[in-house]
């Protein structure tokens, strides 16, 4: 697909987004569907042949959007409120094709420092101490950027149990978690100097 056919078909996409707004109040919120009924309207094998671009949003408006529950219906108040936005979701579009892996600095400069000052706004918003904003990096300062929630987990238990052994010569940090789902803390229980024990 080169950029004209992007722009074409990027017209397309954006008309059906539209439309599908204009008219989500016409659907019902919760779907209609029985369990398994998509197995009855798509093929037992992937297509050999690409279909096009209209006749993919056919399959979407006749087998898709009637097992949906339209979660952006006015008319939804389960689970979380406000959860997207038309302007959301043209920041995924850009998103999407700049196509940026965050996870260090040199990967991209401009995600890691704009992620840093929006969080920073944040924190400013909710009024929290300054050891919590990217500028005071200091020895007591809260703020970092992680590169996955794991990481989090691991520097908790480290640092607790770096400052537990300080003050109990001796002995080891035990943590006692509710939350067994996680299986990073199971991770993070391994840790030299950390026993991990989940109630």
């Amino acid at each position: 697909m080169d950029s004209e056919q992007l722009r074409e078909y990027g017209h397309r996409m954006v008309d059906f987004i539209a439309d599908y707004y204009k008219t989500i109040e016409n659907f019902p919120v919760l779907s209609q569907v029985q369990p398994g009924y998509l197995h009855n309207l798509l093929p037992e094998s992937a297509p050999e042949q690409p279909e096009t671009l209209e006749q993919v949003l056919d399959d979407v408006k006749e087998k898709i959007l009637p097992g949906v529950t339209h979660w952006q219906s006015p008319s939804f108040f389960a689970y979380y409120p406000a959860n997207s936005s038309v302007a959301g979701f043209l920041g995924e579009m850009l998103s999407a094709a700049l196509n940026i892996v965050g996870f260090s600095w040199v990967s991209s400069p401009a995600a890691t420092e704009l992620e840093m000052i929006v969080l920073d706004w944040f924190a400013k918003l909710l009024n929290l101490p300054e050891q919590f904003l990217s500028r005071d990096m200091g020895e007591d300062s809260v703020r970092r950027l992680p590169g996955s929630r794991l990481e989090d987990f691991l520097e908790v238990v480290w640092k607790t149990s770096w400052k537990s052994s300080g003050r109990l010569p001796g002995c080891r940090l035990e943590d006692f978690l509710e939350v067994v789902w996680k299986t990073s803390w199971k991770s993070s229980g391994r840790l030299p100097g950390s026993r991990l024990n989940v109630l």
